[in-house]
């Protein structure tokens, strides 16, 4: 008798990563690589700006700044600062976005792939985000989202209907990366062109793509204004985000000039070690006129002038297209993590350069030339995008630890007041001066390149609370009033001169300097 018995198999499981491109998978992976290696040191380390020493514990609920889905997807990392966490799902969104930038631009070459997914991870204002962390992982997640609608909407016929859901969401969460997918639907209409597709075609989906942005923008304003009443609240006017709940075209047209100068001012205003490294900054617009001139010329487009003078309107469209935010929130100057989508620029530029490439060894011609000059101004960029991301890093610590040690003086002057307990109300009044601020001064144009902090500690009533460990209970409003009128108040000298901080009606008052603010 046969007493055999089946042997137990797990089930085969195929996984989607098999039925990835190669361009894809080489995307991923090696956005994912250098992504760690240029960010390592903010994974490892706790770095905080104002906002991030502030919002040590939040929930990201910021339906009055118009993100009323950043709550949720801020969730998936809870409500701690966890760099490591928070870093490890961000670079992942990044490497997800190079994966599908390379397949919709159709980069076949390895180096111009590797080279795109390493000018995405280490554009600097990725750094500027992750100097507040709390908020990184959803922001990239809006990044990763506004790719992939545009992905959609080439790849199926009625993509376009999941695409202004994603862009709409998108903008829920954050609404600057919305100039991402404004840049690729944009750049695929240039290169439609390029590749000899008929005119009609093109404009017809270059309304298309237009009228998918200005749809999502409309759902995303409907929506945003319905929470609001919802929840009887309103826009706040932080950054001119009440600005992007209206659609005043006269303003909207003089913000214009304002997106191109942003724009044009992006190629000089970061900082560069040592200095020469600008000269591969400056050869991006020549390596990408030159070689849309050549292909112009090969092309001979200029045998159809309806194509050509779309193309000339496609390019000059696109500073605009990449600066969108500028136009849309024109009360303020754009922050600086606003302006990732000009990373564009520079990987249209790597496409660009590898379509002449390409139509000159079609032509018998040498070409190798041209692909070794775009790579090596390519891998300046990056090398000089580590360097200015990772001294801000590091100005970012050092800000840090003199904040710390401020701080824990202050807190020790405190503890010594006669009358005081832990758990009074304490008044922070002015701020300390630049002077004061040490060491952190040197590090100017990378701190501000970074973070726009302009050196400033960010000792706060919750770093305090949070990393030093002492309750600052803020006074009463009546408590305010009675400090602010004291005349031994008038009289303090501000801090550390000998009698700041001082008890003053029950309150523990600190006059860090000479300005009037009391918080």
């Amino acid at each position: 008798m046969d007493h055999s018995t089946d042997v137990f198999q797990w089930p085969e499981i195929r996984w989607p990563w098999r039925k990835l491109s190669r361009e894809f998978k080489l995307a991923f992976l090696s956005a994912c690589g250098i992504g760690l290696i240029v960010h390592l040191y903010v994974f490892t380390n706790l770095l905080l700006g104002n906002d991030a020493a502030n919002n040590t514990f939040h929930a990201n609920n910021y339906l009055t700044n118009g993100r009323w889905a950043l709550g949720f997807f801020s969730s998936f990392s809870t409500i701690y600062q966890m760099p490591v966490v928070i870093g490890l799902i961000s670079i992942a969104m990044i490497a997800l976005t190079a994966g599908l930038t390379v397949k919709l631009l159709e980069l076949s070459h390895p180096a111009a792939i590797v080279i795109t997914s390493a000018l995405l991870v280490s554009f600097p204002s990725v750094a500027n985000t992750f100097a507040y962390m709390f908020t990184a992982d959803p922001y990239f997640i809006a990044l990763f989202m506004n790719t992939l609608a545009v992905w959609l909407t080439k790849k199926y016929r009625f993509g376009w209907i999941a695409a202004v859901g994603l862009i709409t969401l998108a903008c829920g969460i954050y609404q600057a990366y919305i100039c991402y997918a404004a840049g690729l639907l944009l750049f695929d209409c240039t290169l439609s062109l390029l590749k000899d597709a008929p005119v009609k075609q093109v404009l017809r989906r270059g309304i298309g793509y237009a009228a998918i942005l200005i749809a999502s923008l409309l759902a995303y304003i409907l929506i945003t204004n319905l929470l609001l009443r919802y929840h009887q609240q309103s826009f706040a006017s932080y950054r001119g985000m009440d600005t992007m709940g209206q659609f005043d075209l006269s303003a909207m047209l003089s913000a214009i000039p304002t997106a191109y100068r942003k724009f044009i001012l992006s190629f000089i205003r970061w900082p560069y070690s040592p200095r020469f490294l600008q000269l591969a900054q400056f050869s991006v617009p020549l390596l990408f006129g030159g070689s849309l001139l050549y292909l112009t010329a090969a092309k001979k487009l200029y045998r159809e002038p309806l194509r050509l003078l779309l193309g000339l309107v496609t390019v000059l469209l696109l500073p605009l297209a990449l600066d969108l935010i500028a136009v849309l929130n024109y009360s303020v100057d754009p922050h600086l993590l606003m302006i990732y989508a000009f990373v564009l620029f520079f990987v249209f530029t790597v496409k660009l350069t590898e379509l002449a490439a390409q139509q000159l060894a079609a032509g018998g011609r040498r070409w190798a030339w041209l692909s070794a000059v775009s790579a090596l101004c390519c891998c300046v960029i990056v090398w000089n995008n580590f360097c200015v991301c990772n001294v801000g890093y590091h100005a970012l610590q050092t800000c840090y630890e003199n904040t710390f040690s401020t701080a824990n003086r202050i807190v020790a002057r405190i503890e010594e007041l006669d009358g005081y307990t832990p758990g009074d109300p304490v008044a922070m009044i002015g701020s300390l001066p630049r002077s004061y601020y040490g060491i952190a001064k040197k590090y100017g144009p990378y701190s501000e390149a970074i973070h726009e902090m302009n050196q400033n500690l960010v000792l706060t009533r919750n770093f305090i609370a949070h990393y030093i460990g002492l309750p600052m209970p803020a006074p009463s409003a009546e408590q305010k009033a009675a400090v602010s009128a004291s005349e031994l108040v008038a009289s303090m000298p501000a801090w550390p001169a000998e009698g700041c901080p001082a008890m003053i009606d029950g309150v523990a008052v600190v006059r860090l300097g000479e300005g009037e603010k009391l918080s």
